[in-house]
Order: C-alpha cells, then sequence, then structure tokens
C-alpha cells in the first residue's frame, strides 16, 4: 500500500482506483456526445456519426457569421438579431436566457472588439482588467464563456466558432440512459453509470466491466445559433 512498508494494497482499493478512472472517461463521453447534441451531429470517438438531429428532425441547423474583424461591426445590434433568429425559430416558445460558449479565438476577438471594450469602458472597468475566460461576462442580454473542451486534439467547438443556446425551453435538451445489457437490469430505469464483475477462468482473478448507454437530445437543433467570427 502506498506510504507503508508492510501493508498490501487491498484489491477493492486498487479497484475503486480504476473505477474512479473509468468513470471519469465516460463523463468525458458524456459532455463529448452532449457537445454533439447541441451542434446538432452526435459523433462517435472515430468520428463517424451516430445521430444527425437536423436529418432527424426534417431541419437545418442554425448558423450565422458576426464580423469581429471589422472594428465598424456593430456587435450588440447584431447580438441582438441573432437573438431574434433564435426566438423566430422557438415560435414563441419562453425561454429563460441565452447563453454562448465559445472557442478562444471567437472569445478574443469579442472581448477585444472596441464596441465591445468601450462599453465596459467606465461603469464595469474591472471586467476589462480581468481573466474573464472562464468566469464569462453579458453583454446583449448574452452571458459569453470560453470553452475549450476537447477529446484526442479534437476540439468540441472549432476555432473562431461559438454556439448561441436558450436556456429554459421546455424539453429542448434531454438525456436518456438505456439499462445495461445484463440479466438482472432487464425492465429496471437505466442509469448513467454500469459496473459488473465477472470471475476469470479457473477463478484466475476477477474480470471488471464499465459501461454506459446514453443518448442526448437536442429536439429543436435549429434553436441553437453556430456562430463564425469573421
Amino acid at each position: 500500500a502506498f506510504g507503508s512498508e508492510s501493508e498490501e494494497e487491498l484489491a477493492m482499493g486498487r479497484l475503486n482506483k480504476k473505477m474512479v478512472v473509468a468513470r471519469r472517461d465516460l463523463d468525458i463521453t458524456h459532455e463529448y456526445q452532449r457537445m454533439g447534441a447541441l451542434r446538432g451531429i452526435v459523433l462517435d470517438a472515430d468520428g463517424s456519426t451516430i445521430y444527425n438531429f437536423g436529418t432527424e428532425f426534417g431541419v437545418t441547423p442554425g448558423a450565422a457569421n458576426i464580423a469581429l474583424s471589422n472594428t465598424a461591426t456593430k456587435v450588440l445590434q447584431e447580438i441582438v438579431s441573432l437573438k431574434g433568429t433564435v426566438e423566430d425559430v422557438l415560435g414563441g416558445v419562453a425561454y429563460t436566457g441565452m447563453h454562448a460558449l465559445c472557442s478562444k479565438e471567437f472569445f478574443a476577438a469579442l472581448t477585444s472588439h472596441p464596441a465591445v471594450t468601450e462599453t465596459y469602458r467606465y461603469q464595469m472597468s474591472s471586467v476589462l482588467r480581468e481573466d474573464r475566460r472562464y468566469t464569462g461576462f453579458e453583454f446583449g442580454g448574452v452571458f459569453w464563456e470560453e470553452y475549450r473542451g476537447s477529446v484526442g486534439g479534437t476540439r468540441f467547438i472549432g476555432a473562431n466558432k461559438a454556439l448561441l443556446i436558450p436556456l429554459g425551453v421546455p424539453d429542448m435538451f434531454m438525456s436518456y440512459f438505456s439499462p445495461a445489457p445484463y440479466m438482472e437490469t432487464v425492465n429496471t430505469i437505466g442509469l448513467p453509470f454500469y459496473m459488473k464483475a465477472k470471475n476469470m477462468d479457473y477463478d484466475t482473478g476477477v474480470e471488471w466491466q464499465v459501461q454506459s448507454n446514453p443518448l442526448h437530445i437536442n429536439t429543436r437543433p435549429n434553436a441553437v445559433l453556430e456562430l463564425t467570427a469573421t
């Protein structure tokens, strides 16, 4: 055991450590698939498509450009227009706010644009002096936040991209979990995480399996706008 010269490490203790790692890997998989659902396409680890929600629901995922490289761009008016696009898609369904997850390039372009910096220069100058990448800030009625999730070098949000997401829309984002394919889980409610042991041949050891069977859905894929900073 760690920190001891005589005590052996218990097998269950070692198993618990392995389980933490396995659970963390599955949590990342859930995040990867949820981000895919936001974009409208859930990808497998090899890049193949599991679900294309635009195809499933017969809609085209929303997309728009915002010219953040142009200092003359009226950023506030652009954001208000983008919010209106989302509201048109929702068709009068109530929402509680809007949140934007940004790539590092998009967030840097937004926070350095004169139309944004001038807004905060006097009354809220502290916003400009701090690192707001992860704490985020509100502008134009949207909460903007930098997002850096990635797996194996594949970023969940591409360079110069952002996702504008309406919050509080009933039944828009849902997650379902199927039971594991074990006899004892038949006709039971699915759980996010399963772990099961099996004795190896001739009792030479114990084999453990962990699994999760999720389905993360965005029922309104065209209500999430993928923004591109140009």
